[in-house]
């Protein structure tokens, strides 16, 4: 999971949460990272076994924008 940062003037970044399905490949780990370069940023690994659902339900509406990837 990579947490951002503010924006370059200073200002509250945007929140973006990841999903992602499956073990993402180098196209998808790089179009996570370029959309999150300015962001308060997470990723939940649903292709890990030990998922707390609860949590994922209240990440979906913590973050500003989710995005999922399959």
């Amino acid at each position: 999971m990579r947490i951002g940062s503010t924006t370059s003037d200073g200002g509250q970044a945007m929140e973006i949460l990841h999903i992602l399905r499956s073990k993402p490949d180098s196209g998808t780990q790089k179009l996570v990272f370029d959309l999150s370069r300015e962001a308060y940023a997470a990723v939940i690994e649903l292709y890990e076994t030990d998922n707390d659902w609860e949590d994922i339900v209240d990440a979906l509406f913590r973050f500003k924008r989710v995005v999922c990837w399959w």
